[in-house]
């Protein structure tokens, strides 16, 4: 577990259900007592049943907070990295990304790149390239509103990072689950809800594809 909260939220749930099996022991003990005695069973069970009744509201309560996806929306922090490409080699051409080809039923690629002296691997789905193509820049905007970067298709951020790594940079893109009580119940505090990696180039032919 990755944050205290987790924790918190595991011991509130391992209460309700030693509380839950507590008043059923004794629910049962009171039945069989009451059977052999011949006396009314629910007169003398019915505080069992509303103790049983309020700890399954709570656990609702607590199952609502947890997994409600407009909650987990608002519940969210967003961490944000660039840094420059390094230029890669397969011994013919000098690449800053080599798109790998994946054989599965979705069909999906993924992208490789070095940044920070090591090689990154993100799929397809996850990340997008950035090159001359104005179509990619919309596609941008929408990214970047989603994540919480409102800076990033700024233009004069873009000619920034361009100037810095001429035209050659990433930024990985995180939302993370909040350390709260919240997120502590559903075992997600501090852990990660989705990223997005946005890979820039100066342009195509900085692009190995082995698929070709």
């Amino acid at each position: 577990m990755k944050s205290a909260w987790n924790f918190v939220g595991l011991i509130l749930w391992l209460f309700l259900l030693f509380d839950l099996l507590i008043i059923l022991f004794y629910l049962f003990i009171t039945i069989r007592d009451n059977k052999k005695d011949n006396q009314p069973v629910f007169e003398n069970c019915s505080k069992y049943f509303t103790h049983i009744i309020l700890n399954l509201c709570l656990s609702l309560g607590m199952a609502y907070f947890a997994f409600n996806n407009k909650l987990i929306l608002n519940s969210v922090i967003t961490t944000k990295a660039y840094s420059p490409l390094i230029l890669d080699t397969n011994g013919f051409k000098s690449y800053y990304i080599k798109v790998n080809a994946e054989k599965n039923v979705n069909h999906l690629n993924s992208y490789s790149y070095l940044s920070n002296g090591k090689k990154n691997v993100v799929n397809s789905n996850q990340a997008m390239v950035l090159d001359n193509n104005f179509d990619n820049y919309k596609s941008l905007y929408k990214i970047s509103n989603k994540y919480s970067n409102h800076d990033l298709y700024k233009s004069v951020i873009i000619q920034e990072l361009d100037a810095k790594t001429q035209k050659a940079w990433v930024v990985t893109m995180q939302n993370q689950y909040k350390n709260n009580l919240v997120n502590g119940i559903g075992f997600k505090a501090g852990k990660l809800y989705d990223q997005y990696t946005v890979i820039r180039v100066p342009n195509s032919s900085f692009i190995y594809n082995e698929n070709e």
